[in-house]
């Protein structure tokens, strides 16, 4: 789906591109933030939180469309 970036800076831009499009975004964030617990990379604790914050929005977004 989307390739596991290993620097933080790319982590972000992708974040923020799934974030502006919001296409499925609850699903990318919960992919992003599980391949980036499992390889344990440096962007962690970030994803964790972004994570978090995306899946409160994906959330109120996806309720008030559907």
């Amino acid at each position: 789906m989307l390739p596991k970036y290993g620097k933080r800076r790319f982590a972000n831009r992708a974040f923020r591109f799934s974030f502006e499009h919001r296409v499925r975004s609850d699903l990318i964030t919960h992919r992003l933030c599980q391949s980036n617990r499992r390889s344990g990379k440096n962007a962690e604790g970030f994803m964790h939180k972004a994570a978090r914050q995306m899946r409160r929005m994906a959330g109120l977004n996806s309720g008030a469309e559907r």
